[in-house]
């Protein structure tokens, strides 16, 4: 008797620990939420709370655990959804039978100060209420502070150090071309080749969050001399990007000893193709309709040299250019540059820019591209180094002259085809206004005899 007594127990002990486990079944394991969940500040954020079984749900109530419980939104089938905050949102989810199943709250452009514990009350038919919170951690969002721009020029065999600072912890790396290259905040190059040039991409991961500050670096040839120990200016490699304009150099230091008497531009491919022509005094002649010539003078007014410009280059203006020039007493001096052009696919277009040369007196240059002529004056000491860009002449119909003097502004004038075309017609009709004159002077003589 007492054994079938313990076998009964035992049965219902069994039956009512499997009906336990049964019911915390599908109040915790069947129902999908997230225990914590981390976001940025600004971001927009999803907690769910569905329940994935059959059950039915009464209704679904969102709230936030801070000294108290503090109501946020409740939805119930039938009635609807009912707003404690205005900055919140619940989306309901319906299984294919129509079934309400639960909700996720919608959080938009979320601040630390909504940090904290979500409570997510669902009350269902047969099984009561079931109740599981989420924590949300909201961080600051990861700044890169660098002190280089993203695009960085540098001469041939000088150093390039990047100084970056992360605003969190995080895990630094730069690549180039997806290979490593260093894994701290700051990159650092030394002796740079041409080998160097290229993108190069700092990538900080946090472990919630990864960003990435991309740089371009352009390694420039050291200027050289140029022969007949003429002291010329140019450069022997220059590198580029789809989209860039291009600026190349082709000037005389110290023009004391000799005197120019014009400058040509050609590229060289199976043959050499003339690209531009300028001759002081009679202007400029372009062979081709999508290069110009930077013009340089000095403060006496002498000419000592040009800068080729290409505008948003492609790859097939790779190659070497050339540049002639005709001077007196010396005769021609030549000089080549290679124009290497590379894809970036998400590069944005910058102006590729070039140091003027060094001399001892102040310098005036000349865009000479149409026939509009716009000044600007510029004083010495306001700019130690000269430099010009290429990304200003957005339209190819404008000249621009620029002069630079310790003191008078000295003016260029440029002479084109067009003007000198008008010199003509000004002459022609002086000349017709002088045969008239005679014609009438002659017959008035005729008359009186």
């Amino acid at each position: 008797m007492s054994s079938n007594m313990v076998g009964v127990a035992l049965k219902t002990a069994f039956s009512l620990l499997l009906l336990a486990s049964i019911v915390q079944g599908l109040r915790d394991v069947e129902l999908f939420y997230n225990e914590t969940v981390e976001a940025v500040v600004g971001q927009n954020v999803s907690l769910p709370c569905i329940v994935k079984n059959g059950v039915k749900i009464v209704n679904t109530e969102w709230s936030k655990r801070e000294n108290e419980i503090i109501k946020l939104a409740l939805y119930t089938p039938g009635f609807g959804l009912h707003r404690f905050r205005p900055n919140i949102n619940i989306q309901t989810v319906y299984n294919y039978a129509k079934n309400f199943m639960g909700s996720y709250l919608q959080l938009y452009k979320v601040e630390r100060e909504n940090s904290g514990i979500y409570v997510c009350d669902i009350t269902t038919f047969l099984f009561g209420s079931v109740r599981v919170e989420t924590e949300l951690k909201i961080k600051d969002a990861v700044r890169i502070m660098c002190d280089a721009n993203n695009t960085v020029e540098v001469q041939s065999g000088e150093n390039v150090i990047i100084h970056c600072e992360v605003s969190q912890k995080a895990y630094c790396r730069w690549t180039k071309n997806e290979k490593l290259v260093s894994r701290s905040e700051s990159l650092e190059l030394w002796w740079v080749t041409s080998a160097h040039a290229g993108l190069y991409t700092l990538t900080v991961d946090t472990g919630s969050e990864t960003v990435h500050k991309k740089f371009y670096i352009t390694v420039l040839a050291s200027p050289k001399r140029g022969p007949r120990d003429v002291d010329l200016f140019y450069n022997e490699t220059v590198e580029a990007v789809v989209g860039q304009n291009v600026s190349l150099p082709c000037i005389v230091r110290n023009i004391t000893n000799l005197k120019i008497v014009n400058t040509e531009w050609s590229k060289r491919e199976n043959e050499i193709k003339k690209l531009a022509l300028y001759t002081p005094g009679f202007g400029l002649h372009r062979f081709r309709p999508n290069v110009s010539i930077q013009t340089v003078y000095n403060d006496a007014k002498n000419f000592m040299g040009s800068y080729l410009q290409l505008y948003k280059v492609e790859r097939e203006n790779s190659g070497i250019y050339v540049c002639d020039i005709t001077t007196f007493p010396f005769g021609s001096i030549r000089v080549e540059t290679e124009l290497k052009i590379k894809d970036l696919a998400d590069s944005s277009v910058t102006s590729q820019t070039s140091e003027l040369p060094p001399t001892d007196s102040s310098v005036t240059w000349t865009t000479a591209v149409g026939s509009d002529v716009t000044r600007y004056d510029l004083r010495s000491e306001e700019s130690s180094t000269l430099r010009s860009s290429t990304a200003n002449s957005s339209t190819p119909g404008a000249t621009t002259t620029l002069s630079l003097s310790a003191g008078n502004t000295t003016e260029a004038t440029e002479y084109n085809g067009s003007l000198r075309t008008h010199w003509w017609l000004v002459f022609i009709i002086v000349l017709l206004l002088i045969i008239v004159a005679v014609c009438l002077y002659t017959r008035r003589i005729r008359r009186e005899r």
